[in-house]
């Protein structure tokens, strides 16, 4: 399956929330960077058909999606937030969902229970929706994405509100179902895109600031990160005066990552970059009017 999307645009009322975006998709894994009312979710849903664009188009392996009925069996979507009865038992959940896709019984069974393993969920399989834990809950989302063993995975911010073992737990999850299939990531956390994404975008005001590589946008960074060693009196100075990327340490002494276009003090030292400190790179520039 190969996705490409051509000068996609929406509006909402006289606010334009996506604004030319063009990206093409293959089998692997991808990041959607950007903040919180960036434009990721419209996209998503674009994605999945939810929502029709305004201009531009989605193109399936050449062609215009002709038909919504065929393209939304061939793609599997999890929301920001995964909504079910919280009554029904998992299997039942499933249940209902193959039965909704048109996949038949004899298919859909043994394709629940080898779900339920890849999600490791089989100990739940008979709990019911509101007795699991947040986490559980993602795993059961991505499980009924898979149903139909999709070629196009969408999973929008699936990891916001999840600890850190869940995270760790839910993007190998997502890298392993990438094997043979593209995985679109919609994320506002850098970390997450690096530890399971091959490739990145980041989307900012409804443009694309960025399409390539996590180590091409790693490398925006490169040259502009440096470390220094503060008296832990004058953390709240570098906050102020500089972009404190990270703080480690404890006690009397703090070793600050700090993002400059030069070194910030003739202590400081060069330290690579990695996705997120180009990321912020990426949008601080755009906050200052433009990438130069």
């Amino acid at each position: 399956m190969r996705i490409e999307m051509l000068g996609i645009e929406k509006w909402y009322r006289k606010k334009q929330v996506l604004n030319g975006l063009e990206w093409r998709l293959e089998p692997g894994m991808y990041g959607l960077l950007g903040k919180n009312g960036a434009g990721k979710t419209t996209l998503m849903r674009i994605l999945a058909s939810i929502l029709k664009p305004d201009a531009g188009e989605i193109r399936v392996d050449g062609s215009p999606i002709r038909d919504i009925k065929e393209y939304r069996r061939r793609i599997g979507y999890l929301p920001q937030e995964f909504a079910v009865y919280p009554e029904m038992r998992v299997t039942e959940v499933l249940e209902y969902l193959a039965v909704l896709s048109e996949l038949p019984r004899a298919a859909y069974r043994p394709r629940i229970k080898a779900l339920l393993k890849q999600v490791n969920l089989e100990e739940q399989a008979a709990k019911r929706v509101r007795q699991l834990s947040g986490g559980m809950k993602r795993r059961l989302g991505i499980a009924q994405a898979l149903l139909t063993d999709p070629e196009l995975l969408i999973v929008d911010e699936p990891t916001a509100g999840l600890d850190p073992e869940e995270r760790i737990r839910f993007r190998s999850l997502l890298t392993a179902s990438a094997r043979d299939r593209i995985v679109l990531l919609s994320t506002h956390i850098p970390g997450d895109v690096e530890a399971a994404c091959g490739q990145a975008a980041v989307l900012d005001g409804g443009r694309f600031l960025f399409r390539g590589s996590c180590r091409e946008l790693a490398e925006k960074a490169e040259g502009k990160v440096w470390q220094l060693e503060v008296p832990a009196a004058e953390e709240e100075t570098w906050r102020q005066k500089c972009e404190v990327l990270e703080i480690q340490g404890q006690g009397k002494e703090l070793r600050l990552k700090i993002l400059a276009d030069k070194a910030p003090d003739p202590k400081a030292e060069r330290c690579g970059g990695n996705v997120e400190n180009g990321y912020m790179v990426l949008i601080r520039s755009q906050e200052k009017g433009g990438l130069g």
